[in-house]
């Protein structure tokens, strides 16, 4: 995500979906310590919202299809 960051290039729905699923799942296991709650609750946000972006995008695709 960094290096697509800094080449100001969008991620695509793959690259979207395994940073998600890892978010997700280190943010389980931080939640489950109290020394990490907070983190492993942004963690799971930050998890959510690449979710978010896959729907938006998703519902880009087959709206336009649709069009066509």
């Amino acid at each position: 995500m960094r290096t697509l960051r800094f080449k100001r290039i969008k991620p695509s729905v793959g690259t979207l979906a395994i940073c998600a699923s890892k978010l997700h799942h280190y943010g389980r296991c931080m939640t489950a310590t109290k020394a990490h709650t907070q983190l492993g609750k942004q963690f799971i946000e930050l998890s959510e919202r690449c979710h978010k972006q896959i729907n938006a995008d998703a519902v880009g695709w087959w709206k336009e299809e649709l069009r066509v």
